[in-house]
């Protein structure tokens, strides 16, 4: 009787430290995930290049392309203007650096949220990136009013890139916007 009840105590001392372990552990492998070692090389490649479409909602007619050398501006009423904006090698290498800091080819659930809110218009945007011969493509949306802290990050990337832009003499010859999102 006595192997019997040290059996049966075993298999309780079993089962305990097999639930701590779990609890220890996590038992959750997205908090267990170890964050994506930066793959970008630390210079700028040959082939660096991006391209970000942003707008509000699904009207994402802005746009910087540098595999065209082009931006797109969204003149709301007035439809889009287009500019041929090629960026200087230092601001591509400026633009490279912030997104080497942020890791911006390992980013990955950029769009994953766990708000249950709503919001109209909603801000978007849609990014392509190529570095040294690898292409990473991330969307994300303010839709559902959280953003993850990896789309608040390409959102202020976003806002830097748009201000180099925005000084270029000919986006300042484009068309003034009328009209608005609502």
């Amino acid at each position: 009787m006595k192997t019997f009840a040290r059996g049966v105590e075993m298999k309780r001392l079993c089962l305990i430290f097999i639930t701590l372990l779990c609890i220890i552990s996590g038992c959750n492998s997205k908090t267990n995930q170890l964050p994506i070692p930066n793959a970008m090389p630390q210079e700028m490649p040959e082939d660096f290049n991006f391209m970000v479409r942003f707008g509000y909602g699904e009207v994402r007619k802005n746009e910087i392309n540098t595999y065209k050398d082009q931006v797109v501006k969204d003149l709301i009423i007035k439809g889009t203007a287009t500019a041929d904006i090629a960026l200087t090698t230092e601001e591509m290498r400026s633009i490279y650096k912030k997104m080497y800091e942020i890791n911006v080819m390992g980013m990955q659930d950029v769009a994953l949220t766990g708000s249950y809110c709503s919001k109209e218009p909603y801000n978007e945007e849609s990014w392509q990136m190529t570095v040294d011969g690898a292409i990473q493509s991330l969307m994300w949306s303010d839709q559902h009013c959280d953003v993850t802290n990896e789309a608040d990050q390409l959102l202020k990337l976003r806002k830097f890139i748009q201000q180099i832009v925005e000084n270029k003499e000919a986006y300042k010859e484009l068309p003034e916007a009328e009209g608005g999102y609502e």
